[in-house]
């Protein structure tokens, strides 16, 4: 046994240095690492448990609340210019008073249809007196007849400046069944007030009237537009144009199944 360690100490010395080194290694330095590998799995395991019973609840992980939160900043962005762009801007002279609200509204009823008339004759288009608005409209529903009178005023001398050939309709109280109580309801996100005209001109004319009402300040949106040519020999075109003045209300909630 003395024989062969001498002879073989040499080399047992490695070898056993050698076999120190691997126990050292596998003691500590992979110990460690198994170590934080098993802490690393325990984590892992113990992150994807609580993101499946956070789904399993029905509530949304991280990642996928901040890309909610994103996509509802880039909403309200898209809902402000949204808002700016379909906005109808009131002239003055039809915005509600503190007081007198029914007789400031039953004045413009009355002249506002023979102005609209005499603004037509003077281009000499023909143009009806009657606008469609009865006597007697109850203080409730004065501030959605000003705004219906504001869009028939827009729309009149839009169509009698892009030069149509005459004017065969105005109805400031389209769509409305019971002209004594209020279209407007609470709470709602969108309201919308619409008029109807219709009209004759040639193709450039109605052209001009279907674009001029969108513009932007004085927006109005086209809710319905038919065309007919009666006499194929002739350029001139017979427009239905029904628009909309929209009422948007950027704090209410939007209910599409309550949008009308």
């Amino acid at each position: 046994m003395d024989y062969f360690w001498k002879e073989n100490k040499k080399y047992l010395a490695a070898v056993g240095g050698g076999l120190l080194v691997v126990i050292l290694y596998n003691s500590f330095v992979l110990s460690g690492f198994r170590k934080g590998a098993a802490a690393a799995e325990r984590s892992l395991a113990g992150e994807r448990a609580r993101v499946e019973k956070l789904l399993a609840n029905g509530e949304p992980a991280e990642d996928a609340l901040n890309l909610g939160r994103n996509e509802r900043t880039q909403t309200k962005k898209q809902l402000a210019t949204a808002l700016e762009e379909m906005s109808f801007k009131t002239p003055d002279r039809f915005k509600r008073p503190a007081s007198g609200v029914k007789e400031f509204t039953d004045n413009l009823r009355l002249n506002l249809p023979k102005e609209l008339h005499d603004y037509a004759v003077q281009k000499k288009i023909a143009c009806p007196v009657n606008i469609g608005v009865g006597d007697d409209l109850p203080e409730a529903v004065a501030g959605e007849v000003l705004l219906r009178l504001a869009a028939a005023e827009q729309v009149v001398k839009l169509a009698v400046d892009s030069r149509v050939e005459k004017i065969d309709l105005v109805n400031v109280m389209d769509q409305v069944e019971q002209k004594t109580e209020p279209v407007t309801r609470k709470g709602a996100f969108l309201n919308r007030y619409s008029i109807l005209i219709k009209f004759s001109g040639t193709p450039e004319s109605v052209f001009k009237v279907l674009h001029g009402v969108q513009k932007k300040g004085s927006y109005l949106a086209v809710t319905g537009f038919g065309l007919d040519r009666p006499n194929m020999a002739k350029r001139l075109l017979e427009a239905t144009l029904q628009v909309a003045v929209l009422k948007l209300d950027d704090k209410s909630p939007v209910d599409p199944k309550n949008q009308n």
